[in-house]
């Protein structure tokens, strides 16, 4: 199970990085223009939460936080929103529980990789 995990936290890990400098290089959309904007009325970048930003590259001012968000995003960060909160959590379910179909094949780990590809 703890090997299972260690993958997947650094499956997600990577597809932050990859998403973050699509961000920092002007290559990302924080929040599509043309889509209502966040809670607070911005186009901040969703997937830094609780962690303030350090510039204007992710959309906001200096030391705005962004949220969570499925929707109203980037397919990049949509993408990243459903690898942390969907498919590690069948595959820790599924190695927990003893549910192989889970962890690995059905929504677990290959599922992660596809997407992810």
């Amino acid at each position: 199970m703890d090997e299972a995990c260690k993958d997947a936290g650094l499956k997600y890990t990577e597809t932050f990085k990859v998403a973050e400098n699509l961000q920092l290089d002007g290559m990302g959309e924080p929040m599509p223009k043309d889509l209502h904007p966040d809670w607070a009325g911005e186009h901040v970048w969703s997937l830094k939460i609780g962690a303030y930003h350090d510039g204007p590259g992710y959309g906001g001012a200096q030391g705005q936080s962004g949220e969570f968000r499925m929707s109203n995003c980037s397919d990049i960060e949509r993408v990243c929103f459903e690898s942390v909160g969907y498919w590690m959590t069948y595959i820790f379910k599924g190695m927990a529980h003893g549910s192989w179909n889970d962890a690995t094949y059905f929504d677990g780990s290959l599922g992660m990789d596809r997407w992810l590809v």
